[in-house]
């Protein structure tokens, strides 16, 4: 390894990872029941990488995700690692290309919502119609798909499902602070 303390330093970044993803967390669930309206049926996560996280299961993030109530939303679990194998290999993917990134949420992909994180900066659309019967792994593809030919991640990846697949947003930033923002910018509560 380049770095023979690189697992170390990650492993103890890890508390105050899930520190931070804790209180992001805590705005949502105050937010209000109009935040309900970005969860998708799968549910939402938000997946924050701590310091020199280079693996998914190095990723935390949500346990059992966050579900709509009719006041909001609430976490189903706590904070840890490898909560989210979705979301971290697709920030794992962003991360190769672009480290800053650090945090990740998925939302409802409706029209407003898209529009309303195209205000704040560039949005992707992958198509998973295209994605090759022999890939390794849907997040993995997609990551690769929509980082080609850039240097920063995007505000939003946004696909429109496919058969059997969800159509689904993917906000990131470079914490889990701004990942909520955009969550709730979706939602219309910014």
């Amino acid at each position: 390894p380049v770095n023979h303390l690189g697992a170390t330093r990650t492993d103890a970044a890890t508390p105050d990872a899930c520190a931070r993803l804790r209180t992001a967390l805590g705005r949502l669930e105050r937010a209000g029941s109009t935040v309900a309206s970005a969860v998708p049926e799968v549910g939402t996560n938000v997946a924050l990488a701590p310091a020199g996280a280079l693996e998914p299961a190095e990723i935390v993030a949500v346990e059992g995700r966050l579900r709509a109530t009719g006041e909001g939303v609430r976490a189903a679990g706590g904070v840890a690692r490898g909560a989210s194998d979705h979301l971290a290999r697709l920030l794992s993917g962003v991360r190769e290309v672009d480290p800053a990134t650090r945090a990740v949420a998925n939302v409802r992909p409706t029209e407003a919502a898209v529009d309303r994180l195209a205000s704040r900066g560039d949005v992707v659309r992958v198509d998973r119609r295209e994605e090759p019967a022999d890939t390794a792994g849907t997040m993995d593809w997609t990551a690769a798909t929509a980082m080609a030919d850039r240097a920063c991640a995007p505000v939003a990846i946004v696909d429109d499902g496919a058969h059997g697949k969800e159509p689904m947003a993917r906000v990131f930033g470079n914490s889990a602070a701004t990942v909520v923002d955009r969550v709730l910018v979706a939602a219309g509560v910014d």
